[in-house]
């Protein structure tokens, strides 16, 4: 998304609240909460100011354009298929497989894979995927952040 060093998030809503259990679900919260994370990112990585953003919840994305305007160049996938409120339950474990859905998930992998600075939730699955990509993509180099 960017041609120069960016941080990523992964924030996960809608139907991956159905497979955390409850004693897990603070955790799962605080990984979506979108001051939370900015604070992160202010604190140990200063001048990181391009944000890329992958999730399935429309209004983190209306709600991180908003809020954070004028100190982060905000961005994400354009295919990615988004919910208010994140993937319905409806969907839980059958989402969209339509090319462009799939697209959408290639665009939010590449763009957490070759982040340099990466936050999100280990409870998912697809972010412990660009993790993965993310680390070896780096292994060996040293990051520019």
């Amino acid at each position: 998304p960017y041609n120069h060093s960016y941080a990523a998030f992964h924030v996960r809503k809608g139907d991956k609240q159905k497979e955390i259990s409850t004693g897990n679900q603070h955790m799962f919260q605080k990984s979506g909460n979108l001051e939370g994370l900015f604070a992160i990112l202010s604190q140990k990585w200063p001048h990181i100011t391009s944000v890329f953003i992958a999730t399935d919840d429309s209004n983190t994305i209306e709600q991180a354009a908003k809020a954070f305007r004028g100190r982060y160049n905000i961005t994400w996938s354009a295919n990615a298929a988004r919910y208010p409120g994140g993937s319905p339950m409806a969907q839980f474990e059958n989402h969209a497989s339509n090319d462009g859905a799939v697209n959408g998930v290639l665009d939010d992998q590449a763009g957490l894979a070759s982040a340099s600075v990466l936050i999100g939730g280990s409870d998912s699955n697809f972010f412990n995927a660009a993790k993965t990509l993310n680390n070896a993509l780096h292994r060996g180099t040293h990051r520019q952040h």
